[in-house]
This record gives C-alpha cells, structure tokens and sequence, in this order.
C-alpha cells in the first residue's frame, strides 16, 4: 500500500535557507509555501532591472513619436525595440528566479520530516522532505488468472491489511495484462480512499 502521489520535494535554485514553513507531519494545501531561500539580491537586482525596463520602455515611445513625425531614423528605432525587448526578458527572467527562492507543494498532503536547517546552504536539486498525499492510497495485489474475466476497471473491491477482515472500499484502477509464468497470477491496482488515515 502506498501514496498515490508521493514526491521527495526538491529546491530548484540555490541558496542560503531563510525560512522553513512547515513542520513534520503538517497538512499542506496545493501551491503553500514550504521554505524560503534568501533572496535580497535578486529582490534588489529585479527593481534595479525594472527601472531600466521603464527607462527602455520611455526610450521606445520617444523613437516611436520621432519616426511618426519623419524625424526619426529606423535604425534608432530598432535599437530602441531591442533595449526595451532585451530588458523586459530580464525582468520576466530575474522574476522566474525569485520564483524558484520559493518551494512550494505541487499537491495538497502531508509534509515528513524537514532535511535541512535553517542558514544552510542548499545547492539545486537538494531534498528537503517528502509530500505525500494519503487522502488516497494505491494497493496492489495478486488474483488467480482464473478470475480474470470477473475483473474490469472501474470495479468496486474490498481490501484488507492482514487478519481476514476487509475494511477497506476501493476501485480498480489497473490491472496488468501480463500474468506472471510462474504463480500465474495477474497483478491489480486499486485506489482507496484513507480520509481518515487508516492506511498508511
């Protein structure tokens, strides 16, 4: 039995971390923010960066206005467009890596254990937790090849862990068309709904 969704929750952009925002075992909407990587100087960069965008854009007008009244020459206007061009990339650029400072939850679940401490240093790619969603489980398990006809997607199933008792309601999600040569037994997939955490 495990998550059907589960990631281990990785920083895209380095950084020294400046603040955790999740304990171990917190729910956690979709898109909440989880840690944040110190970010001054590209906060700094951004405003320097849009002040020249503005200052571009200004430029562009200007040449926009003197070739309208023939005074302008073409090739002060195809400056103007590149400046102003070249400086709104950065901005949308600076703004993407200020994004990336910010690790946020793809999905809602349930946050592990934290990986890092606040003031580390962190590299791209370095694990901070896990998420997982246990709102819904998946179990696999094995039938007879013999029972195979009675099963088809969709189908409602009761499942247990252990012990005989079958607790759990689930649906069919998968069924694998190959059977193993040896047990001849065909593995299947259910979904199973865990509001309240019984499976883990």
């Amino acid at each position: 039995v495990s998550a059907v969704r589960g990631v281990d929750l990785a920083v895209e952009a380095a950084g020294i971390v400046k603040d955790i925002l999740f304990h171990a075992n917190q729910k956690v909407e979709a898109n909440a923010g989880l840690l944040q990587l110190d970010d001054a100087a590209e906060r700094a960069d951004l405003e320097a960066t849009k002040a020249q965008a503005a200052l571009d854009q200004t430029a562009l007008t200007r040449a926009l206005e003197l070739q309208k009244r023939g005074v302008g020459s073409e090739s002060t206007l195809d400056s103007a467009r590149a400046a102003a061009s070249a400086s709104t990339s950065q901005v949308n650029r600076l703004q993407a890596v200020l994004e990336q400072k910010l690790l946020t939850a793809p999905f809602s679940g349930t946050v592990g254990i934290p990986r890092i401490d606040l003031g580390q240093y962190l590299t791209p790619g370095t694990s901070v937790a896990t998420l997982q969603d246990l709102e819904t489980m998946r179990a696999d398990f094995s039938v007879p090849e013999q029972q195979l006809p009675l099963l088809k997607i969709g189908q409602t199933v009761r499942l247990g862990v252990g012990d005989g008792e079958l607790p759990f309601t689930g649906t069919i999600r998968g069924i694998d068309p190959k059977i193993d040569p040896a047990s001849r037994l065909v593995t299947v997939r259910a979904e199973v709904a865990n509001p309240e955490a019984e499976l883990t």
